[in-house]
């Protein structure tokens, strides 16, 4: 089992980018059937991060190629820039292996 992280500083209107991030957890588990877990951060900067599991490191990729090739998920990543919601270059992404 791998679990993967992806965290985020939010920039814009902190309910917006929640609830955009609630539309790309929905998108994600619609077109790869992945369940992503979202969460937000208790005091310091607005943070915002999602958490997956998935079988293995193939699984992994396959799930991102296949968002990547995915129209929908495009429009909703353009959506994220158009509304400045996220601090880009914060984005800090982790997989993690139980022990």
């Amino acid at each position: 089992m791998l679990t993967y992280s992806m965290i985020v500083r939010v920039t814009g209107s902190p309910g917006r980018a929640a609830s955009w991030a609630h539309e790309a957890a929905q998108l994600i588990r619609e077109k790869t059937g992945v369940t992503v877990n979202v969460s937000a951060r208790l005091g310091g900067p607005q943070e915002i991060i999602w958490i997956s599991q998935y079988d293995d490191l193939p699984a992994f990729q396959a799930s991102q190629a296949r968002l990547n090739a995915d129209p929908d998920y495009a429009r909703l990543l353009q959506a994220a820039r158009d509304e400045d919601l996220f601090d880009n270059p914060s984005i800090d992404t982790a997989f993690w292996l139980p022990i």
